[in-house]
């Protein structure tokens, strides 16, 4: 389901890497072509469903230089959260939907235990958001969200097991087939489809995305505002016309 859907367009995480054998924690599995790639969109699909609290770095070395990046993604459809901790402490950044509303927080704290300073924008009363995704979201969720649009544009050319944030992952190692928008991933699933790591590229990028904390308890207390003034969006005024 895209939750907004669980969709600002950044360039697409295009996801390589296979499975080392020298890695300990890495064990082969005999899945048939056919099998993982049935497997993997099914883990796909039920991703968009799945009740989960998720902490994630980005890394990446995308063509405009170096990023590393630190998101927390809240999903328990319909509802989705995602916080942005790549900057600082003092400066935080929140997507939330909720109740079928849409609201982007923006904050700055001026020092330690100083009250925040910013605002919420909150779509118009009754407007349901379907897109964009959140950007972290999106960072994350890319070749997932390819794969799901064109189930038949890329081949599974291996299989494997892992342990990341102490939960079993699949693995599978991808090449594409008739995707542009990538060249090689790879993408783990947890056992209840959560998405716990991916590794990929394209030409002159490379993004790796690991979660790093995951929980399956989420409550209403993880959809609250924080603690900032909430004012409507203000749309564009259209332009004026001129008579002749």
């Amino acid at each position: 389901m895209r939750l907004l859907s669980f969709p600002i367009a950044l360039t697409l995480v295009a996801l390589l890497v296979a499975c080392s054998g020298d890695n300990p924690d890495v064990t082969r599995t005999p899945l048939s072509s056919q099998d993982a790639h049935s497997q993997l969109l099914e883990s796909i699909k039920q991703s968009q469903t799945v009740v989960a609290k998720v902490s994630y770095t980005v890394e990446g070395t995308p063509i405009d230089g170096d990023r590393a990046e630190k998101w927390i993604l809240v999903q328990r459809p319909p509802d989705f959260r995602e916080d942005d901790l790549t900057n600082s402490p003092f400066h935080e950044v929140s997507i939330i939907i909720v109740n079928r509303r849409y609201y982007l927080c923006r904050a700055l704290r001026d020092g330690e235990g100083e009250p925040p300073e910013g605002e919420c924008l909150v779509s118009p009363e009754g407007e349901v958001r379907e897109g964009p995704t959140p950007v972290g979201h999106q960072l994350i969720h890319s070749l997932a969200d390819l794969l799901r649009e064109s189930p038949t544009g890329f081949e599974i050319n291996g299989t494997s097991e892992r342990s990341v944030a102490g939960r079993k992952a699949s693995c599978f190692v991808l090449q594409s087939r008739t995707i542009e928008d990538f060249d090689t991933g790879e993408l783990c699933y947890s056992e209840d489809s959560i998405l716990l790591f991916s590794d990929g590229r394209r030409p002159g990028e490379r993004y790796v995305a690991t979660a790093t904390e995951v929980s399956s308890e989420v409550s209403d207390k993880d959809f609250e505002l924080p603690p900032l003034p909430v004012e409507n969006f203000q749309r564009p005024s259209p332009p004026a016309t001129v008579s002749p």
